[in-house]
């Protein structure tokens, strides 16, 4: 076993002295700063000079470095206006305003005299008294007139249908 401490303090003794001699300084006057300052010398302005930018001067700041730094704002795009709707044929106008002007008729009372049928009906402010055949308002025609209501439609566009004499609202 003597022999194995032996090798084992010789490799760490061979160790220490080459880490020494790597260690150990070149020069006595050198102070190990970079660009050649030493202990001795005067300090010169080109001491001073920022090495690695050309000319020596520095290029401006982007951002202060002393201030946060803030989040960059994206604004986000205008959200696109959705395309318009086509423009609508003639018929289907008609057929919207007829459906608008079928809306507003009630019928408000209903009379019989000799088998003959008479209704009360109202567009809006205007007050009809009508029987079978007569116009309501300007498209529409009274097809049919009954104990409980009344049947219209329009000859153009097929809007109509049957307004009962107790309908309040529709």
């Amino acid at each position: 076993m003597k022999r194995r401490h032996l090798l084992l303090f010789g490799a760490a003794g061979l160790l220490l002295a080459l880490n020494v001699w790597h260690w150990w300084p070149k020069s006595t006057h050198s102070t190990g700063v970079p660009g050649g300052a030493s202990v001795g010398k005067t300090l010169r302005v080109e001491d001073f000079v920022i090495q690695g930018v050309p000319g020596g001067k520095l290029l401006p700041a982007k951002r202060d470095v002393f201030q946060p730094k803030r989040p960059v704002a994206v604004r986000t795009p205008a959200p696109m206006k959705p395309p318009e709707p086509p423009l609508k044929s003639a018929e289907e106008l008609e057929f919207e305003a007829a459906q608008a002007e079928y809306a507003q008729i009630r019928c408000l009372g209903i009379a019989f005299r000799d088998n003959h049928g008479q209704a009360m009906l109202s567009s809006g402010q205007q007050i009809f008294h009508v029987g079978v055949g007569e116009r309501v308002g300007i498209r529409f025609v009274v097809d049919k007139i009954e104990q409980n209501g009344v049947e219209i439609r329009d000859p153009q566009t097929g809007i109509g249908g049957k307004i009962n004499l107790s309908e309040a609202k529709r």
